[in-house]
């Protein structure tokens, strides 16, 4: 496997670990401060919506930016926003900011899985997208499995240090 792809999918596995952990981190963190159901639901599907509009202009920003400035951007502002949630207690700001995270990790998702594509072919191209989704799942797996490790304020931290920590490879 060319040292490009194993170094992008070392960064999509750092980044989705993250991601993994706020999965589940926020409905949580949300049910903590006494937010009722519904509006945890609807901080749930502004993410969504956030994640529809980020596959409408991502392909556009591929085009103007490149994969790595792409990347990069939106990893570091996953970081920045997971950080901003953490600390904001207002639940319409929490509206905003997930849609922002479904935004960038769908980003993420469709740079990940172009840049894949460029550099693979015909022949390899269905060895490394099996690989991407491996790391893809084992990412969001693990980073599920540290919620019960660690205590909600730690987690939001390691969160954006995973997120951060994508941007190295």
């Amino acid at each position: 496997m060319p040292f490009a792809i194993v170094t992008l999918l070392l960064s999509v596995g750092l980044l989705l670990i993250g991601h993994g952990i706020q999965l589940s981190l926020l409905p949580l963190h949300a049910s903590s401060l006494g937010w009722h159901e519904s509006f945890i639901s609807v901080t749930a599907a502004s993410y969504f919506i956030g994640f529809v509009l980020g596959s409408l202009f991502t392909a556009r920003l591929l085009v103007l930016a490149g994969y790595i400035r792409v990347f990069l951007t939106l990893a570091a502002l996953l970081a920045v926003v997971i950080l901003c949630l953490s600390l904001i207690q207002n639940p319409y700001a929490w509206v905003l900011l997930r849609l922002v995270t479904g935004c960038c990790i769908a980003g993420v998702y469709l740079c990940t899985e172009s840049w894949v594509n460029a550099v693979s072919n015909g022949v390899n191209r269905g060895r490394f997208f099996a690989v991407y989704s491996l790391v893809t799942l084992l990412g969001i797996g693990i980073g599920q499995m540290l919620l019960g490790v660690f205590q909600l304020n730690v987690l939001f931290q390691l969160c954006a240090i995973f997120m951060l920590l994508a941007l190295i490879p």
